[in-house]
């Protein structure tokens, strides 16, 4: 599995996911799937192939940009975190090929400089991230930090592939941790009236519950529609034959 592309859409199938019914196209193309977020699309569903606009947000969650721990250390870079989410995605339906682009926060996670946007997701990325260019080990390292799969997570444990409440974490140099779901401590952050935990392996955090907000919000499904967010936009790749 590569940052630019997937070879195979049965890589996204987690054999033990309530939410899953079968191969890829049982599951996204007929949407025999548990998830708020579908809804059938004229032309698309049930045609036999999986439309990369048919992928959800289960079992398992694609992140297309490249973020390090250090980004979600403290309350305040979550909390301006969720409103950069928010603005993003506001954004993402006037043009949705913005997806495909590095990432300038509307709202700078801190005052360092460092931490004003997220480099996309592709080949060599981790360059981004080599501090020490006389280190001939630290490409690998800045690889083997960058997390670019995960399952699904939620602030509800029952919510979890793997109950009660922990993820398997691919990262861009293809191994895989498992990670559980810490509770929310004293100093955490509060978001949508739940506690969150912060710092720690992203997206562990608070921060990944931030883009699991953003599933509801902004997803095709009921409460994306009742969000008043979700529209019938032209995804990018629903044209592609």
């Amino acid at each position: 599995m590569y940052p630019e592309y997937l070879p195979d859409s049965n890589v996204l199938v987690c054999p033990i996911a309530f939410s899953m019914c079968g191969d890829a196209v049982e599951s996204y193309d007929k949407g025999n799937i548990i998830s708020d977020n579908f809804i059938a699309t004229p032309g698309f569903t049930d045609n036999g192939r999986v439309e990369p606009c048919e992928i959800l947000d289960h079992p398992y969650v694609y992140l297309a940009w490249a973020f390090t721990n250090e980004m979600f250390v403290t309350a305040p870079q979550i909390q301006n975190f969720y409103q950069s989410v928010q603005d993003f995605g506001t954004e993402m339906y006037a043009n949705a090929f913005i997806v495909e682009d590095d990432w300038e926060f509307s709202v700078p996670l801190d005052d360092s400089g460092r931490h004003d946007g997220v480099s996309r997701m592709r080949e060599g990325v981790e360059r981004f991230f080599i501090t020490d260019i006389n280190n001939p080990g630290a490409s690998a390292e800045a690889q083997s930090s960058i997390v670019l799969m995960l399952d699904n997570i939620a602030d509800a444990p029952e919510s979890f592939n793997h109950v009660p409440g922990g993820a398997n974490l691919l990262f861009l140099d293809g191994h895989v941790e498992f990670a559980h779901y810490p509770k929310a401590a004293g100093g955490g952050v509060v978001l949508e009236d739940a506690p969150l935990p912060i710092g720690g392996q992203f997206p562990m955090n608070g921060a990944g519950i931030v883009l699991h907000i953003a599933n509801h919000i902004f997803g095709a499904g009921e409460e994306g529609l009742e969000s008043g967010f979700h529209q019938d936009v032209l995804w990018p790749g629903t044209d592609y034959e």
